[in-house]
């Protein structure tokens, strides 16, 4: 497995929790328009991450599964067409 910097994986560690965070009040009251809004620019950000990590370390998918505690189905989908 790749590793990150510190300083890089601290950064995930946050994302991580503005996910679970923005996941939790979603499902808390899921016909709120602002925290839909919230959980859906924290997926997008994520999405970004993910591709940026991908691209720019050549990390598998397996790897950005553990790394961002989520599928590999997720990681997929934020790849786009990505096949492992």
């Amino acid at each position: 497995m790749t590793f990150l910097p510190e300083d890089q994986m601290a950064d995930i560690h946050i994302l991580r929790q503005d996910y679970a965070r923005a996941l939790n009040q979603h499902e808390a009251d899921p016909t709120h328009l602002g925290k839909y809004q919230a959980l859906t620019a924290v997926v997008a950000r994520r999405a970004r991450a993910i591709r940026m990590i991908h691209d720019e370390d050549k990390m598998s998918v397996r790897n950005l599964s553990s790394m961002f505690r989520c599928s590999k189905a997720v990681i997929r989908e934020a790849l786009g067409n990505y096949v492992e």
